[in-house]
């Protein structure tokens, strides 16, 4: 009896063409796929592929979000909260265990930059500056790039910082290239109590990072590497967080009388910048206790490309897809 026939194998052409239509909003199933063989894992893990399957399906949809942990921890690292199945992400080096890493700086801490899905880091110079009230970016220093391909590369890091009296406010940037901080650009304030909310991400637009503050938004322009303050806001927001629209305007997120509303900032026929109502979603029929005493929901983040912004309050997280409009409540998440 002759043997069996072995089933020829694909070409090479071939299994990529597969490979390139796994769901991007299911990653565990791209690993389980990686560990198949050699030759898939190469091929799933090279940059000409990564790129192929990020213009395959577009923007990246979210597969989960990173939460800070107690500003006053500085021994603890932030917490991956995942919206989709996806393997648990390396956190830095034991080495490192004891040093902060989201946005604590001063004299006696230190700042360093986590590439979450590799959990590489890289130490950065400590600054000697003590104020605690303190924000930051991470930026790509890639001129023209399209970010598809370009984690490990030169990147440039932008901190904010204010007194401990909140009239004065300091940023500076780091250059991966250089290893060194620039100078210290720094920005009077008219009023007592204008803290940078401590750890919040910035709203980046070009050369400008946005940045909340109570009532306000600080803008850093990098380029120029000066600071200014937007006073102006809408509808006497406390609780703002500055996003990107889809035009590429700043934009303005936050919860008012049981509704999100995001406003867009515009130049009106005068020549003059204004917020302007983009849309107001209800929110009592979908979250939970929002309309109750002590139940108020908070935004706590805007995914960038994907136009999803993230909710919290005492029941839980909750994520709203701008588009549809659909909200959906993370299990598990009540307490973060």
């Amino acid at each position: 009896m002759a043997p069996p026939r072995s089933l020829p194998e694909l070409m090479e052409e071939l299994v990529e063409e597969i490979l390139l239509r796994l769901p991007p909003d299911d990653p565990a199933c791209i690993v389980r796929v990686s560990l198949v063989c050699k030759p898939w894992h190469r091929l799933l893990s090279g940059r000409a592929f990564l790129r192929r399957y990020r213009a395959f399906h577009g923007a990246p949809p979210l597969v989960g979000f990173l939460r800070n942990r107690d500003p006053l921890d500085s021994c603890r690292f932030p917490s991956f909260i995942p919206t989709a199945s996806i393997p648990s992400l390396a956190h830095p080096a034991a080495a490192a265990a004891d040093w902060s890493i989201a946005w604590a700086w001063g004299t006696s801490q230190r700042l360093v930059v986590w590439y979450p899905t590799t959990g590489d880091w890289r130490e950065l110079p400590r600054l000697a500056i003590s104020d605690v009230m303190s924000s930051g970016a991470v930026l790509c220093a890639i001129d023209g790039c399209d970010h598809m391909d370009c984690n490990g590369g030169p990147f440039r890091v932008v901190l904010v910082a204010s007194s401990t009296s909140g009239q004065i406010t300091w940023a500076c940037s780091y250059s991966s290239e250089t290893n060194a901080w620039s100078t210290l650009a720094s920005l009077l304030t008219t009023s007592k109590f204008c803290y940078v909310k401590l750890m919040d991400r910035g709203a980046v637009i070009g050369d400008q990072i946005y940045f909340p503050m109570y009532k306000k938004i600080l803008k850093y322009d990098l380029g120029k590497h000066s600071l200014s303050v937007i006073i102006d806001m809408p509808d006497d927001f406390s609780n703002n967080v500055p996003i990107l629209m889809g035009d590429g305007s700043l934009g303005l997120a936050g919860i008012r009388s049981s509704s999100l509303r995001l406003w867009s900032r515009k130049v009106n026929t005068e020549g003059v910048e204004q917020w302007v109502q983009y849309k107001s979603i209800n929110l009592q029929s979908t979250v939970p206790g929002i309309d109750k005493p002590g139940g108020g929901a908070e935004v706590i983040g805007f995914a960038e490309g994907v136009n999803i912004i993230l909710l919290r309050n005492g029941f839980g997280t909750f994520v709203v897809e701008l588009k549809s409009e659909r909200i959906s409540y993370q299990q598990g998440l009540v307490d973060l």
